[in-house]
C-alpha cells in the first residue's frame, strides 16, 4: 500500500452506517458537530494502526490500486492486482 487513499468505505462503525468517500491527496471533512467527520478519521487511523473493532467493515482503495478489505466480504488483508510477468 503505497501513495494516497482514494476511496473509503465505512460500514457498521460508531455513527457511521454506510460511507463512502472519493478522496483526494489534499481532502477536508466539513460539516455539522456530531456527524461522523471524527468517527470517520478514527477508521482511516484504524486502517493504518492495524486494530480492528469485530464490528468495522472498511474497503480502502490507494493510488497504487491496491485495495485493503477488512471485514468486507472477504479475508482481512490487502489484495494488490498481479503484476503481468514477461
Amino acid at each position: 500500500m503505497t501513495g494516497f487513499l482514494k476511496e473509503l468505505r465505512v460500514r457498521k462503525h460508531g455513527c457511521l452506517k454506510d460511507v463512502r468517500c472519493t478522496l483526494t491527496p489534499l481532502h477536508a471533512f466539513i460539516g455539522p458537530n456530531d456527524s461522523g467527520k471524527s468517527t470517520l478519521l478514527r477508521a482511516v487511523e484504524s486502517l493504518f494502526s492495524g486494530r480492528y473493532p469485530t464490528s468495522f467493515e472498511v474497503f480502502a482503495q490507494f493510488s497504487d490500486a491496491s485495495n485493503l478489505y477488512i471485514n468486507d466480504g472477504g479475508m482481512p488483508g490487502v489484495r494488490a492486482p498481479c503484476a503481468n510477468v514477461a
